[in-house]
């Protein structure tokens, strides 16, 4: 496996009850363009937010929010009504992902790299949806989230980068740093799925780098880029509006 080289990722925002909320626009471009920062945050699941974090991200210049998790998911730890208490706007946009959205009845993905490869060729409607919840939002700053800001987030995080014209390399490392950002929680979900015999799935619970190369690379041979693959699902004018929200 090759070695990545250093690239200093987005720094989780100062939330005590949220560890993976952090603002993508702190990239460069591939020609060293400083993308906008206040844009777009990724964030894992907001519920546990207190009044002063909510206020805070009020504050950040949030005003939307675009869940991607599951009905299941949003009936155990929901925070729609105390978003739009702090005057965010929220909005539901269920992407499934085999893991929190599985019912039993559907194989877990046998790596992440595969359920990302799925989400991208299963997924379009309801990407598409986002995005365009992201252009009625074109001034403000967007915030998606899933439960850990990796998987789903990570997809979409993915594509906006990479409209943004943002390198592989960079692109792969925002995306490696969810799993360290999440071991606090992690942690104790790994033993418990050792316990219970489900070992063999704790790689669910990473954010290996090659899982993302390996990822891009599918994008690439298959769509020939992020822009080709959103060119897909909206019009010209839609692409171009949305990558000058994030553009600097």
């Amino acid at each position: 496996m090759r070695k990545e080289k250093t690239i200093r990722t987005a720094v989780p925002l100062p939330l005590t009850h949220a560890r993976n909320v952090r603002d993508i626009g702190c990239y460069c471009d591939r020609n060293g363009g400083k993308l906008r920062e206040g844009r777009f945050l990724r964030a894992d699941a907001l519920g546990r937010l207190d009044d002063r974090e909510w206020k805070f991200l009020k504050d950040y210049g949030v005003t939307l929010i675009v869940d991607l998790r599951s009905p299941m998911e949003r009936e155990q730890e929901p925070f729609g009504r105390e978003a739009e208490a702090a005057g965010i706007r929220y909005h539901s946009v269920p992407m499934f992902d085999n893991i929190q959205s599985n019912d039993g009845t559907e194989e877990f993905p046998s790596s992440l790299h595969d359920l990302y490869i799925r989400m991208l060729d299963k997924n379009g409607a309801q990407i598409r949806e986002v995005l365009r919840e992201f252009l009625k939002n074109e001034e403000g700053c967007c915030l998606f989230n899933c439960t850990a800001g990796k998987d789903r987030t990570g997809v979409i995080a993915m594509l906006l980068l990479g409209l943004a014209d943002v390198e592989d390399d960079t692109i792969i490392a925002d995306y490696s740093v969810s799993a360290e950002n999440m071991n606090p929680l992690f942690e104790g979900q790994i033993r418990a799925m050792k316990q219970a015999g489900y070992g063999n799935l704790c790689f669910l619970l990473e954010s290996d780098p090659e899982d993302m190369r390996l990822t891009l690379r599918f994008l690439k041979e298959r769509y020939g880029n992020a822009r080709k693959y959103v060119a897909n699902l909206l019009t010209e004018d839609e692409v171009e509006r949305l990558g000058r929200m994030l553009a600097g």
